[in-house]
């Protein structure tokens, strides 16, 4: 999770096997660390329940 706008640097980006950017509409930037988290973490658990990999009472 990267800096505030520039996100990480191009070094620890060419590190990293996926990447992933969170749109925000009406122009913002930012998002602090912790809902950044969360809205990736909900992302990846809906994109497993809809591929049959975690089942829906999984407590989502």
């Amino acid at each position: 999770l990267g800096h505030e706008g520039q996100g990480v640097s191009a070094a620890l980006d060419a590190m990293a096997a996926r990447s992933v950017r969170i749109a925000q509409p009406g122009g913002e930037e930012s998002l602090n660390v912790a809902a950044a988290a969360a809205i990736c973490l909900h992302a990846s658990a809906v994109a497993r329940v809809a591929d049959g990999g975690l089942p829906l009472d999984a407590g989502l």
